[in-house]
C-alpha cells in the first residue's frame, strides 16, 4: 500500500496538487464580515453600469436553399450573448437583415436593456430607419414600421452602419445558421492543430527523410559502399565513429560511452519525452540535446533538431524568459534636449482608403521617440507646412534641427 502511494505522489507531483483542509467558519466571523460589507459602493457601481449602452451587433445571410441571422448583444459589464437564427421560410438578403435587427431588439427587450447601440452592415436597414431611404416595397415598408415601433420603446438608441470587416462574428453566426445542412444535435467539440500532420515527423529532412543509418550498417558489415566516389569516401570517413553492437548502430563520442543511435521517429519521441513529458524540465535546445546524450542516445543533428523543437513549444513560449537584450548595438544620439531636433518623412503609396488617403507623414523627436503621424491624399507643399506647424510648431516650439531625406534645416531657416 505504501509503495502504491508513493507511486501516486510522483506521478501527481507535476500538478502541483495540494491538500487544504476545510475548517470551520466561526458564525461571529461571519456576521462581523456581513455587517462590514459596502453595499453602497456596489449600488454605485450597478447604476454606473445601468447608464452605459448594451452593444447589439446583427447581420442576416440569405441562400438559395434558406436563410439566417447572427446577433451578439453585450452588456454593459461586458456579458456576451451570441444566438444564430434560422428561418424557416423563405427571405431575401434585405428580408434577413431586418429580421436580424428585430429579434436582436426584442432579446435586448427582454433582458431590461434601456440604452442600446445597435451596429450592422446593412446600408438599407440603417438609412431607411434614419429616414435618408424611403421603404417602396410594402414588406419593406412593414419591416421598417416593426423596427421603429420595438425602436421607440427604449429610451434611448443608436444606429450605426459598420463594414462587414467589423461585424464579422455576427456574418459568421449568421451563414452557420443558413446553411442548408440539418443541425447537429450531438455536442461538438473543436480543437486546435498548431502544425500539419505531415509535420510531425520532418526532423530536417536528413538524408532526404531516409534511413540514414542504413548505409552505415551496410558498410559496417557487408563492406558496401555508394557507387559514387565521393559519397564512398565521406562515408568511409565518417564510419570510424560507428559501431554496430548485434542489430544496432552506435557512436563513439569523445567524452562519452557508445550512443545508440535513433531513427527519424524515435529522435522525435525521445524530443516530446524529454521536454515535455513527465519527467520534462521544457530546457532550451542545447540543454535538451545534452540531456538527450546523456541519456545514451545520439543522431546526427540532434542539436539543430531540439533547438528548433524548442522554438515551436507553446509552453516555453508562453511561459518561457523574454529576452530583454537588444538585437543590435545601441547608437548614442547627441541631442542636448527633448524636441531639439525632429525628423520627417513620408511613406507611401498605400492602397487608397476611405478618404482616398494613400500617404502618411511621419515626424519623430530624437531625443523622446515622439511619433506623430497623419494620412495624406497629396503630398503638396500646403498639407506640409499644415502638418508641421499644428503638431511640431504650435505644441513644442520652433526645433533648432529638422531631418528629412533631403537634408538637415536649422531653426533660423525655419
Amino acid at each position: 500500500m505504501t509503495g502504491r502511494l508513493a507511486a501516486w505522489t510522483i506521478e501527481l507531483s507535476q500538478f502541483y496538487i495540494e491538500y487544504k483542509p476545510r475548517t470551520a467558519i466561526n458564525a461571529q466571523v461571519l456576521s462581523d464580515f456581513v455587517a462590514e460589507c459596502q453595499f453602497q459602493a456596489k449600488t454605485q457601481s450597478f447604476d454606473e453600469n445601468h447608464l452605459r449602452p448594451w452593444l447589439l451587433f446583427s447581420d442576416g445571410s440569405s441562400t438559395a436553399d434558406s436563410a439566417g441571422a447572427g446577433i451578439i448583444l453585450i452588456s454593459p459589464g461586458g456579458f456576451k450573448i451570441q444566438q444564430a437564427l434560422k428561418f424557416e421560410f423563405s427571405a431575401i438578403n434585405n428580408v434577413a437583415e431586418y429580421e436580424a435587427l428585430i429579434a436582436g431588439l426584442k432579446l435586448a427587450m427582454n433582458l431590461e436593456a434601456e440604452i442600446i447601440d445597435i451596429f450592422g452592415d446593412s446600408q438599407l436597414v440603417s438609412k431607411q430607419i434614419s429616414g435618408e431611404f424611403k421603404a417602396h416595397n410594402e414588406k419593406m415598408a412593414q419591416y421598417l414600421a416593426k423596427a421603429q415601433e420595438i425602436l421607440n420603446k427604449f429610451p434611448s438608441w443608436k444606429l450605426s452602419n459598420i463594414d462587414r470587416e467589423e461585424n464579422q462574428w455576427a456574418d459568421h453566426l449568421a451563414k452557420l445558421a443558413s446553411s442548408s445542412l440539418p443541425i447537429n444535435p450531438n455536442p461538438v467539440y473543436v480543437d486546435v492543430l498548431a502544425t500539419p500532420a505531415i509535420d510531425e515527423l520532418s526532423i530536417n529532412q536528413i538524408q532526404n527523410n531516409s534511413e540514414w543509418r542504413k548505409p552505415f550498417l551496410e558498410y559496417i558489415i557487408d563492406n558496401k559502399l555508394p557507387s559514387e566516389k565521393r559519397e564512398a569516401r565521406s562515408l568511409m570517413f565518417k564510419a570510424r565513429n560507428y559501431y554496430v553492437i548485434g542489430s544496432s548502430l552506435y557512436w563513439r563520442a569523445l567524452s562519452e560511452p557508445l550512443l545508440r543511435c535513433l531513427t527519424l521517429e524515435e529522435a522525435h519521441l525521445a524530443m516530446v519525452e524529454v521536454h515535455t513529458r513527465i519527467c520534462g524540465e521544457h530546457l532550451g535546445g542545447k540543454n535538451l540535446a545534452l540531456k538527450i546524450i546523456r541519456q545514451g542516445l545520439y543522431w546526427p543533428t540532434i542539436r539543430k533538431d531540439c533547438e528548433e523543437y524548442v522554438r515551436k513549444c507553446q509552453a516555453c513560449q508562453l511561459h518561457g524568459n523574454v529576452d530583454h537584450r537588444p538585437t543590435t548595438k545601441l547608437n548614442y544620439v547627441l541631442v542636448p534636449c527633448p524636441f531639439f531636433q525632429w525628423g520627417i518623412d513620408i511613406v507611401g503609396p498605400f492602397p487608397k482608403s476611405k478618404n482616398q488617403c494613400q500617404y502618411i507623414v511621419v515626424e519623430v523627436d530624437y531625443a523622446t521617440k515622439w511619433v506623430k503621424a497623419k494620412p495624406l491624399s497629396k503630398i503638396r507643399e500646403k498639407e506640409m507646412i499644415e502638418f508641421f506647424m499644428e503638431y511640431v510648431v504650435f505644441r513644442f516650439g520652433v526645433p533648432r534641427i529638422l531631418v528629412s531625406n533631403n537634408g538637415i534645416v536649422c531653426g533660423g531657416s525655419i
